[in-house]
């Protein structure tokens, strides 16, 4: 769990009102997820988009 959130439950929370360092924590990883969908062969075209909406069912999930 990234700091300051102690349970994966008060990270979503954190997210689900917009906390902007939850925010930011979320989307520390928007770069990570981009190399994997490289490695994985993912287009270049197309990557951020996926990234985004990984990133986005993590939130809604």
């Amino acid at each position: 769990m990234p700091a300051p959130y102690l349970s994966l439950a008060s990270f979503m929370a954190a997210l689900h009102v917009g906390e902007p360092r939850a925010l930011r924590a979320l989307f520390h990883y928007a770069p990570l997820l981009r190399d994997q969908a490289r490695r994985f062969g993912v287009d270049p075209a197309e990557r951020t988009e996926l990234v985004t909406t990984v990133l986005d069912d993590f939130i809604l999930h």
